[in-house]
């Protein structure tokens, strides 16, 4: 039960680590695989930078000979070479057993057998162990990988042959490890998931739930088992979650997904209902709370993606609330106690276990803060379009039919022959109507400032989270750390997204040490640092604009990106042509400056008011639409002042000049 309860907490970190590290092309992975790495190593025995001395199995490095010595005890449990050679030997020692006392086990007694089991049993754990070590190395060694997944196979073989044995001759489940060969089968399920061979992955991961289901019901139910199973259940759905394909939307492996993670959260919830009947120890309480946390954790990624976002951010505080709870439970272990005088030392630090689980909340809260953010915009942009489905329309001079004249319906589609299919309010008929007789009815002003200042408030939430995450990771990890990378560039991505100039600056400031750290630590052709440069160039091409270009801002920012006044003129003329063509059914090429008020007031000029009652032509709605857009970037960014350019700083160098003055640049 703890070498169970071990694994699964092992997995669970691995596979978040899955979970959150982007997945690049398949080329892409070709050439990592064929590319060196170039890394500088520390020696495993003193720390010292750029150790030459290189162990059999490429994981450990060492300045020479003595250091290697003297670092062999620890290293000698991770060095797959060393388990390799063990695997021979006790190979020959289970060949040798196996020769005096015959093959089959239907001719062997009990001592006998009990003693065959064992040997078998030794040589797949350590075939286990050398496939999990090889499984986590360096990424661009692609032939660890296949070397693990042939000592992962073996295992597994073994340990099947030995559930089948325990079962016919009555065994014990510990003798037999029938739960290690659910173990295995979920090790090589995450080495398929992280070379990204999800549907080898997936295979693993439906075996070994199946293996579980069925050792349950053979040999009955225990608390560690549970545990297994719930472990199980999480990274299945979590597999089929990361099939979800955000173009085609939720799909029914993303349905599965949520089935699955929740089946999981209520075994969870028995469990902990259990726990605090029996008032167990307070450290396997919080260990408890902390497999509590991991599912909820992977229930929220699937909410996400459903865009339940209600029931994501319910999880994820949860998972929070846990999260603290368990820190604050080795927070106290670790206290040092008070002296006669009343005074205490400093503060000790957070443990590892649950600072790190804060931090992974923190960045799912910022994670679902942007994809919600996200959501929104794509909502208030489908509903901005005309007969979007769903929209609200009115029906006006229908001449055969005038009873329907004024009613009002949703639109359903656009039929192939343009007409639009409008289900009336009234009786729910659903009926096709020329574009020319269907007038749309668009949202309040007020609901699209609500929506904006939602977004605002979004944006500034995953900011506050982005940064207690980075605090947590520096604390942590220290500087030179691939999970500090990550945040640096996780708060960088957040300051991008809110289109203002002086946020795009710490954007890129905070993805440029992103990328430093990076280059210290991975390799060059490591996916994430290939992400990180790319979120850089955007960044900085997002600053030049600011920096180089005259009165190119954000009019909502969090919600609009940066435009410059041409960009709006084409963007307003765009908008003009569908809006005349179904309102002005006169031919007439103006339209009524009380609709025009409305229209833009609907695509988020709030505060635009028409200041005369004539009717207005295209030249006449860029015009009035881009002097109140500039207007609103003054107001959002500079708030009273007014934006300076290129031109109005030349102006002031020259006066200043001509004055002898200091020059202020605004």
């Amino acid at each position: 039960p703890n070498e169970s309860y071990a694994i699964v907490t092992h997995w669970s970190v691995i596979c978040h680590t899955t979970l959150t590290t982007p997945k690049p092309p398949k080329e892409r992975l070709m050439s990592m695989a064929k590319t060196p790495c170039r890394l500088v190593h520390d020696c495993g025995a003193c720390g010292t930078r750029g150790a030459p001395v290189k162990c059999p199995c490429n994981a450990s490095h060492y300045c020479n000979a003595a250091c290697q010595r003297a670092a062999f005890k620890m290293h000698k449990a991770f060095c797959t070479h060393w388990l390799v050679k063990d695997i021979g030997k006790k190979s020959s020692e289970l060949a040798l057993l196996q020769a005096q006392i015959g093959h089959s086990y239907d001719v062997l007694n009990p001592v006998q057998i009990i003693e065959v089991v064992t040997k078998e049993d030794a040589l797949a754990a350590q075939h286990r162990q050398c496939g999990d070590l090889l499984s986590q190395a360096i990424a661009p060694l692609a032939e660890y990988h296949l070397d693990a997944e042939y000592h992962l196979k073996l295992a597994l073989k073994i340990y099947r042959r030995l559930e089948d044995l325990a079962r016919r001759e009555g065994f014990t489940n510990t003798l037999a490890g029938v739960d290690r060969s659910v173990i295995t089968l979920m090790d090589l399920g995450h080495l398929y998931r992280n070379r990204m061979r999800l549907a080898n992955a997936t295979t693993m991961y439906e075996e070994a739930l199946d293996r579980m289901r069925d050792t349950i019901a053979y040999y009955g139910s225990t608390p560690e088992r549970q545990v297994l199973l719930t472990f199980i259940l999480t990274t299945t759905g979590g597999n089929y979650n990361d099939q979800h394909d955000p173009d085609q939307g939720p799909n029914t492996k993303t349905s599965l997904a949520r089935d699955l993670i929740e089946e999981a959260l209520a075994i969870t919830r028995v469990l902990n209902a259990k726990a605090n009947e029996l008032s167990l120890d307070p450290s396997k309480l919080a260990d408890q709370q902390e497999c509590t946390a991991d599912v909820l954790l992977a229930l929220t990624g699937v909410y996400i993606n459903l865009e339940m976002f209600v029931e994501a951010r319910n999880t994820l505080q949860e998972a929070l609330d846990l999260s603290i709870l368990h820190d604050n439970h080795y927070r106290r272990k670790k206290e040092p106690k008070q002296e006669l005088t009343g005074t205490t030392s400093a503060p000790p630090k957070c443990s590892d276990i649950g600072s790190a689980k804060l931090a992974e909340c923190h960045s799912r809260m910022s994670e679902l803060c942007k994809e919600q953010a996200m959501s929104i915009k794509r909502n208030i942009q489908e509903s901005s379009s005309i007969y979007a489905p769903g929209s609200t329309v009115m029906i006006h001079s229908l001449q055969n039919q005038p009873e329907y004249n004024q009613l009002q319906g949703v639109v359903i589609q656009i039929a192939a022959d343009k007409r639009v299919c409008v289900r009336m309010n009234e009786d729910m008929q659903e009926l096709r109507f020329k574009p020319e007789n269907v007038r749309p009815l668009v949202a309040l002003d007020e609901q699209r400032r609500l929506i904006y200042i939602t977004l605002q408030d979004l944006a500034d939430e995953g900011m506050a989270c982005g940064k207690e995450n980075l605090r947590i990771q520096l604390k942590l990890t220290g500087v030179k750390h691939v999970n500090t990378a990550t945040a640096y560039f996780n708060l960088g991505s957040d300051y991008m997204a809110t289109y203002r100039p002086a946020e795009t600056r710490e954007a890129v400031a905070m993805i440029t040490k992103a990328e430093r750290i990076m280059r210290r630590v991975a390799g060059d052709d490591d996916p994430r640092l290939l992400r990180i440069l790319m979120g850089l160039s955007t960044a900085q091409r997002a600053l030049a604009r600011f920096e180089k270009e005259d009165g190119v801002l954000s009019a909502a920012p969090c919600w609009w990106p940066a435009s410059s006044r041409q960009q709006d003129e084409a963007f307003m003329s765009k908008m003009f042509v569908p809006l005349h063509r179904a309102i002005a059914l006169d031919g007439s090429p103006y339209l009524s400056a009380d609709f025009v008020e409305q229209v833009l007031r609907m695509h988020g000029l709030f505060y635009f008011m028409s200041v005369s009652s004539d009717p207005v032509d295209l030249e006449t709605f860029v015009e009035i639409s881009c002097n109140e857009l500039q207007r609103m970037k003054e107001e959002a960014n500079y708030g009273a002042e007014l934006a300076p350019t290129r031109a109005s700083v030349a102006e002031k160098e020259k006066a200043a000049v001509a004055e002898e003055a200091p020059i202020i640049v605004e």
